[in-house]
């Protein structure tokens, strides 16, 4: 037996959970309801949903990706209630019930401290080893590679040899 999970499921959600996060603080900057921090939209609250906690506690993150399944439901169901009036009562009870009944996993799992800075990207990004890029190009055997300074400056020269 394998003793890795397929995550191709996990990858989805928690890239969705990030990307839902972004869209959220990027909207809220449109309509001018968040502050600035070095000149980035600010995440506004103390907590934010971290998709890296699931990644450990697979059923969480499976619990998680029911319960995101159930709410799709429901709002299908809403959806549907609200376009049809004779079954109107029985539809939006029928979309309670999926909220409802839906295995949330623990919220100590899923929301972890957030800063303001939560969500700002680097101007020029950052390298493999996870350093800041800076604007100059490593020296070296390797010419016009862009680095964040001497571990990548060490990798190109030893990629050269």
């Amino acid at each position: 037996m394998n003793a890795l999970p397929d995550a191709a499921w996990l990858n989805v959600l928690i890239e969705g959970l990030q990307t839902l996060q972004l869209q959220l603080l990027r909207l809220l900057d449109a309509l001018g309801l968040v502050a600035h921090a070095h000149g980035q939209p600010a995440w506004p609250w103390d907590q934010r949903l971290s998709g890296e906690n699931l990644l450990i506690d697979l059923g969480q993150a499976r619990r998680l990706g029911i319960s995101v399944v159930l709410l799709g439901l429901s709002l299908l169901v809403l959806v549907l209630a609200l376009l049809w009036r004779r079954r109107r009562i029985w539809l939006l009870g029928a979309a309670v019930l999926p909220v409802v009944l839906a295995p949330w996993p623990d919220a100590n799992v899923v929301l972890v401290p957030a800063h303001p800075t939560s969500f700002q990207q680097h101007a020029a990004g950052f390298s493999p080893c996870g350093h800041p890029i800076s604007r100059v190009r490593c020296s070296g055997a390797v010419p016009m590679v862009t680095c964040c300074g001497a571990c990548c400056t060490a990798r190109a020269i030893a990629m050269a040899h």
